[in-house]
């Protein structure tokens, strides 16, 4: 069992092959129990988009947002705009240091290869 910091609190991410015995669930944010389950699949991408779906449940109730932390479609929409926030931010790093463009492009083809995406889409 691994554990993550949130905000400042603990939790403990374990990766399991059910939760709570239902083979449709892939992913689960315990806020109170400081847990996150994920199931891995065998696609590393669906599996990565199931871990930041559950710890943005986790990061929006430990900033207060209790009830915005259940609402499914909040989650989403942060979970479908973080892998392109993420480009944007390393391209305007890339503006404000340019002297780090080789470094930013690194990171951004390890992200893009992860994530099996192609940069240019997020154009």
């Amino acid at each position: 069992m691994n554990s993550l910091y949130i905000k400042g609190r603990k939790y403990k991410l374990k990766v399991v092959p059910i939760i709570d015995n239902d083979e449709t669930i892939v992913g689960r944010c315990y806020k109170k129990d400081h847990v996150i389950k994920i199931v891995k699949d065998e696609s590393m991408e669906e599996s990565l988009k199931t871990l930041i779906h559950e710890l943005l449940h986790a990061y929006i109730y430990e900033c207060g947002l209790y009830t915005d932390s259940n609402d499914e479609e909040v989650a989403r929409y942060i979970e479908i705009n973080f892998l392109p926030f993420l480009l944007t931010f390393l391209k305007a790093i890339e503006i404000m240091y340019s002297n780090k463009k080789k470094n930013i492009d690194k990171i951004k083809q390890a992200i893009c290869k992860l994530f099996d995406v192609k940069e240019k889409d997020f154009h």
